[in-house]
C-alpha cells in the first residue's frame, strides 16, 4: 500500500482563545489498482497558506462496500485507493470500557452537509477502518520505545469506535472554520473531547487544531478539549487521521529540536513530517529514510512522542504527546479549576471566634476536585488577605477582626482557583 504523507502550510498564531488551524493537503498519486506497488512514488502538493486545497476528484463512495471485488480487500483499500491515499499499518482494535464515553475521549463524527444524503450506512466501514489503522500507528509507534499506547476513542455498546452523525448547513462545507463553528453551534463543545470529523465533502485533505503550548505538565492546553480535526473524502485514511488527531494532541511544537516552525517536523519519513513544509527551517531527509516510518510517530523519538524519554531530554522537559490524557497509557488528565464550595455556613462558636464550614464542590467535566481550600479575610473585597490554606472542610478563625469583615472560601488545584463563596459579618 502507498503510505499517505501529509503536506501542509500551517497558520501558527500565539496561544490564545482559539487554537491554530493546520491546513493540509495529501500527497496524491494517480488512480491505481486496488493492490498498488508499495514502492510507487507520489507527487508533493503544497497547500497555499491562505487557501484550502481542493481534495482530488473521484468516483463516489456509495456502493463500493457491497460489490464482491471490493469486499475482497480491506475497507480502506477499496475506498482510499480510489481517492489516492492508503495506510499499510494493519488495524488495531481500540481498548473498550463500559461505558465507552467516560473521561477524555476522541469522538469520531460523520459530517454531511445541507440536503445531501446521509450515507453513514455505506461509509461506516471505511471510517471504522481508518480509526483502527490510526490506532495501529499509535500502538506500533509506542512499541518502538517499549511502551503501549492506544487512541482513547469513544466506543459504543459493541466496543466499536462510536461515530456521531451530524448534519451541518451546506454553507459550512467549504472551510474548516465554518465546520468548527457549526459543530459548536450543535453543542459539540465538551472540554473532555477531541472531535475527529469525517467530512462527506471534497474541499480539503486534512485540518487540525493545535495550541502553541510546550509546557511538560498535564496542564498543557493541548491536554484538554474541545479541539477539532477534519478529513475530507480522499483522505479518509489511518495516516491522515492520526496526523490530524496528533495536531489536536499538541504535535509538533515550534520549540521541538527538528521543528519546521509550522507545526510539523523536518526529519522525514514520519507521519508528522514531510518535504516542502512551510516555515523558515530547511527540510532534511538524512534522518529517517525507512518507508515504514511514514506511518510512525516521531521517527527519532525526539520531537513530539516518546513513551520513556531520557531524563533531561526535550521530551522529558517539554510537552510530549505520549503523555496525553487522550491516549490509553498516557499521562494525567488536565485539571480544570474546582467549582464553588457547597452548603457553606458561618457560625460563632464563642464570642472571640468564627467558624466556617462547607461541603466539597461538585465534580464534573468542567470542574475537577480541589486539592485544598484558601481562606481569605478582609475589611472589603479590595483588602482581602490570605488567612489560611486547609485540606479540611472547615476552618475556625480564633482572632477575627473587630467591626465589619468578609471571608472568602475558594477551592483550588493545579488548574487554578475555583469560584469564591463570600460571607460578611459584623462583630
Amino acid at each position: 500500500m502507498l503510505a499517505l504523507g501529509l503536506l501542509a502550510a500551517a497558520l501558527a498564531v500565539p496561544l490564545g482563545p482559539a487554537p491554530s488551524p493546520e491546513r493540509a493537503a495529501a500527497r496524491v498519486p494517480a488512480p491505481q489498482a486496488l493492490a498498488p506497488d508499495p514502492a510507487a512514488a507520489s507527487a508533493d502538493l503544497a497547500a497555499p497558506a491562505s487557501t484550502d486545497l481542493a481534495a482530488p476528484a473521484s468516483t463516489d463512495l456509495a456502493g463500493t462496500a457491497t460489490t464482491e471485488a471490493e469486499d475482497a480487500v480491506l475497507p480502506e483499500s477499496a475506498a482510499a485507493v480510489a481517492y489516492g491515499a492508503t495506510t499499510s499499518t494493519p488495524p488495531v482494535n481500540v481498548p473498550c470500557t463500559t461505558p465507552g464515553t467516560t473521561g477524555n475521549r476522541i469522538q469520531a463524527a460523520y459530517v454531511y452537509y445541507g440536503a445531501a444524503a446521509n450515507r453513514i450506512g455505506t461509509v461506516r466501514p471505511y471510517i471504522l477502518d481508518a480509526l483502527k489503522r490510526a490506532n495501529g500507528i499509535v500502538y506500533y509507534s509506542a512499541r518502538q520505545t517499549g511502551g503501549t499506547r492506544h487512541l482513547r476513542l469513544a466506543t459504543d455498546a459493541t466496543c466499536q469506535p462510536s461515530i456521531a452523525v451530524v448534519n451541518l448547513p451546506s454553507t459550512a462545507a467549504s472551510t474548516f472554520a465554518a465546520t468548527v463553528s457549526a459543530m459548536q453551534a450543535k453543542g459539540y463543545t465538551h472540554p473532555q473531547r477531541k472531535y475527529m470529523l469525517f467530512a462527506d465533502a471534497r474541499y480539503i485533505c486534512g485540518l487540525g487544531q493545535t495550541y502553541l503550548d510546550d509546557k511538560a505538565s498535564g496542564q498543557n492546553r493541548n491536554n484538554r478539549g474541545p479541539q477539532f480535526a477534519r478529513v475530507d473524502l480522499g483522505c479518509w485514511s489511518g495516516s491522515a487521521v492520526v496526523h490530524e488527531v496528533f495536531h489536536t494532541l499538541g504535535a509538533v511544537q515550534k520549540s521541538a529540536p527538528r521543528s519546521d516552525t509550522a507545526l510539523h517536523c523536518r526529519d522525514e519519513r514520519d507521519v508528522m513530517c514531510y518535504a516542502g513544509a512551510g516555515g523558515t527551517s530547511v527540510y532534511t531527509s538524512a534522518y529517517c529514510t525507512t518507508v515504514v516510518l511514514d506511518e510512525r510517530l516521531d521517527c527519532n523519538k525526539n520531537d513530539y512522542f516518546h513513551t520513556q524519554p531520557a531524563t533531561g531530554s526535550y521530551l522529558a522537559t517539554r510537552w510530549n504527546t505520549a503523555r496525553s490524557a487522550f491516549l490509553w497509557g498516557g499521562g494525567a488528565a488536565y485539571q480544570f479549576a474546582p467549582g464553588a464550595v457547597r452548603s457553606a455556613s458561618l457560625t460563632r462558636p464563642t464570642a472571640s471566634s468564627v467558624r466556617l464550614a462547607w461541603a466539597a464542590p461538585s465534580v464534573s467535566a468542567y470542574h475537577s476536585a480541589p486539592t485544598g481550600y484558601r481562606i481569605l479575610r478582609g475589611t472589603s473585597p479590595l483588602a482581602m488577605k490570605a488567612l489560611a490554606t486547609t485540606s479540611s472542610l472547615s476552618f475556625t478563625d480564633t482572632a477575627p477582626l473587630s467591626g465589619s469583615s468578609t471571608y472568602w472560601i475558594i477551592g483550588y488545584n493545579a488548574g487554578g482557583n475555583g469560584a469564591r463563596v463570600s460571607f460578611s459579618i459584623t462583630r
